[in-house]
């Protein structure tokens, strides 16, 4: 499944879509324990800012004040999350369930860290 980050943390005016992710984040753990006696895992991937058309369309000074808030220094790229999300189906990860893999450039980590 796909939550957010924003599924961990508050952040202003958007409470509807950070309770919506953080709904998602306890549903992924309630469906791996309910699926683990059938071998089914389940996990979530929770991207951060990521370089898209939409992120692209902020205005620079909004995206610079994202980036200085992520320790790696830089959006993350999409092919990042998806190479996140094809290990979580891989055999690499079969004994991982139940886990939301934040993709985030350290974002979490660095709470409100700042460069």
């Amino acid at each position: 499944t796909t939550a957010s980050i924003n599924g961990f943390r508050g952040v202003e005016n958007l409470v509807g879509y950070n309770a919506a992710k953080a709904g998602v984040i306890e549903l992924t753990k309630t469906m791996a324990v309910e699926l683990a006696r059938h071998h089914i895992a389940v996990n979530a991937i929770a991207p951060a800012q990521i370089d898209t058309r939409l992120t692209r369309s902020l205005p620079e000074e909004a995206r610079q004040r994202r980036v200085e808030r992520i320790p790696m220094g830089r959006f993350g790229e999409a092919d990042e999350v998806a190479r996140a999300a094809l290990f979580l189906a891989s055999d690499d990860a079969g004994y991982i369930t139940g886990h939301t893999l934040a993709v985030d450039g350290g974002y979490l980590a660095g709470g409100l860290w700042s460069r």
